[in-house]
């Protein structure tokens, strides 16, 4: 837990940085393109990372898997302070808002803690609305510790700036169908084709790869033509995706796992380099590495958030799916095995070694009903992401303004 504290925090540290840099480095005609190439990189960081760590963790610990990122930061670290001009140094130094940071990430720990346990407490119990609220509470405190600050976590003159809200409502829905393609894609292949994790991570490319190569194209058709056609078009494009990702059956073939994946990525790619592109010339230039912050740390949420609320549809919904297979059947189970079969079900990394010892009858048609009901919980959350993907389609179409009035509106400000 400890390192993945460090982790998160150096990737806040990092990320709103470098796009920001990016984007002051680049004339403004060339800006979208020059994000592009960032999230190519990106899309090649994730094409390459799963198939190399599933590659190291066959012929060797999964410690290495993190031992090997500390070359790499070094590279980075000696790169980035070699060849980056050094800034100049501001007359007045700003304190850091201390409370506010940790009001904010309490109030988040606290909502994603309560999201994670409804599936065991139950929306309408005592303690989910309890921690629920405390959370709103906290975020209550945030707002209001904002307001009082003279240089805030989250300057307010932001959340007025409508270009920003709409980018930001934006960037959550990619966000949450990015990590839910991500998480549902990876159990699919492993839990359900019995993928081993080195071929998922190779099929899992045709995803990530393509998104890597879209990504600076749709960064250029921003630069020429703005940012609604890009985003209306790879949101189209995710909606329809996640309609055919939600049809697979628990027999696909690799072909159609690529043939959902493959538009998954292309729709990505379009969308990612516009959104953050049209986010930086939405703000003033004193504003950039706050406003890329911002952006960041709810892109964050949203990733983090959908994984819970998958994991919870998932669990609820395979549970009801693989009961209700069981009785419809008229498969005869004890009290234990129904218990063991409950227990297993509780998680969506299912250890089939528990139910291992019933009967070969039993086993067979059990397999075949957990199967069954994962890919009809699959279905429905990747149902509700193609909605989610059609909603920011018609959101980017009639709401989304062109980068020249967004370039306006940030002079103007």
């Amino acid at each position: 837990i400890l390192g993945r504290f460090f982790q998160g925090l150096g990737a806040a540290l990092f990320v709103p940085t470098i796009y920001a840099m990016v984007f002051m480095a680049f004339p403004i005609a060339k800006r979208g393109m020059a994000i592009g190439l960032v999230a190519a990189a990106a899309g090649l960081g994730l094409a390459l990372g799963p198939t190399i760590g599933a590659f190291i963790i066959e012929v060797s610990s999964w410690r290495w898997i993190f031992f090997i990122n500390l070359p790499l930061c070094a590279i980075a670290a000696t790169v980035l302070y070699s060849v980056t001009e050094k800034e100049q140094k501001p007359e007045t130094r700003e304190k850091l808002d201390i409370p506010g940071m940790f009001l904010l990430v309490v109030s988040l720990i606290v909502i994603m803690f309560g999201l994670n346990k409804s599936s065991d407490w139950g929306i309408a119990s005592a303690p989910f609305v309890g921690v629920i609220a405390a959370g709103a509470f906290l975020i209550f405190l945030f707002v209001r510790n904002q307001q009082k600050q003279k240089s805030p976590l989250l300057p307010l003159d932001l959340l007025r700036n409508k270009s920003f809200l709409i980018c930001i409502s934006l960037y959550i829905s990619f966000q949450y169908i990015f990590s839910t393609s991500l998480f549902i894609s990876g159990l699919y292949m492993q839990s359900i084709l019995n993928y081993t994790p080195a071929y998922a991570g190779t099929v899992f490319m045709a995803m990530t790869l393509s998104m890597g190569a879209l990504s600076p194209f749709g960064g250029t058709m921003t630069d020429k033509w703005g940012g609604r056609l890009p985003i209306t078009l790879g949101m189209c494009l995710l909606c329809i995706a996640s309609i055919f990702f939600a049809r697979l059956t628990s027999y696909s073939s690799v072909l159609n796992m690529v043939s959902v994946l493959i538009p998954l990525g292309v729709g990505l790619g379009l969308c990612i380099s516009s959104i953050n592109a049209i986010m930086l010339k939405s703000v003033k230039k004193d504003e950039l590495s706050t406003a890329s912050g911002a952006f960041c740390g709810i892109g964050m949420f949203a990733n983090a958030l959908s994984v819970v609320l998958n994991t919870e549809i998932l669990i609820w919904l395979g549970k009801s799916n693989v009961f209700a297979l069981i009785q419809k059947s008229g498969l005869a189970l004890s009290v234990a095995q129904k218990q063991i079969v409950a227990s297993l079900m509780s998680s969506t990394h299912y250890e089939l070694s528990r139910i291992a010892k019933f009967s070969p009858d039993i086993l067979s048609q059990l397999m075949i009903y957990i199967d069954e009901s994962f890919v009809g919980a699959m279905s429905v959350v990747m149902t509700i992401t193609a909605s989610i993907a059609a909603i920011a389609a018609f959101i980017a179409a009639r709401k989304l303004k062109s980068i020249k009035e967004i370039q306006s509106i940030a002079k103007a400000a």
